[in-house]
């Protein structure tokens, strides 16, 4: 089976480790999956062109993929698993390639339905293009409703959490999804505990970051 492992753009932080590692573990379960991100990258398999300087690297592939449906190309891929926003153009593949799609959820689209989860959830997601004059060429109603089409004609969607469970059925109702926590990379475990020392505790906040 043949996997694409589709992301907005390297620079997503912890989702886009989260990408990484995925792509990473399948392969060395041996399933062909390769990375795709909507921005170019010298890492990565690009879905849609994107021009050489650095702002547009995340805005115009965003628009042209991801609000208009434009540059699509075919991936040789026999699923994929779009990860957050991502789920859109995973939609945009399947009506226009029949590619199946199952979605990741890291945190719930909120700001396109109502109120954001947290400040600043539209810059995260969208980037430059939550900024004006940028944001003048999309519309948030259309966006939010690819956005809950996306997940209902998905294989299956996959959340984070327990609580981003909770969240993302309290925003979109209804749809077939269930927990899938992140993996972490094995260099993550170099530092080995000393069980004679009783008492001290280091505690890491992240999964992917020491």
């Amino acid at each position: 089976m043949r996997v694409g492992v589709l992301i907005p753009r390297l620079a997503l932080g912890g989702a886009g480790r989260v990408a990484v590692e995925e792509v990473k573990h399948m392969r060395r379960m041996g399933v062909e999956a390769e990375l795709l991100t909507l921005a170019k990258s010298r890492a990565s398999v690009r879905v849609s062109l994107a021009p050489s300087p650095p702002l547009l690297k995340t805005s115009v592939p965003l628009l042209t993929s991801l609000i208009w449906g434009l540059l699509l190309r075919r991936i040789d891929v026999d699923v994929l698993i779009a990860h957050g926003i991502a789920s859109i153009v995973a939609l945009r593949m399947r009506r226009k390639y029949g590619i199946p799609y199952a979605a990741y959820i890291h945190h719930p689209n909120a700001f396109l339905h109502g109120t954001p989860l947290h400040e600043g959830e539209e810059g995260e997601v969208l980037g430059p293009l939550a900024k004006y004059p940028l944001k003048l060429l999309w519309s948030k109603r259309r966006l939010a409703a690819m956005d809950r089409q996306s997940l209902s004609e998905a294989i299956h969607v996959f959340t984070n959490s327990r609580v981003t469970l909770r969240n993302t059925a309290s925003i979109y109702g209804e749809i077939p999804a269930s927990v899938c926590y992140p993996g972490i990379g094995d260099e993550f475990h170099a530092i080995e505990p000393d069980p004679s020392v009783k008492g001290e505790v280091v505690l890491f906040a992240s999964r992917h970051v020491k």
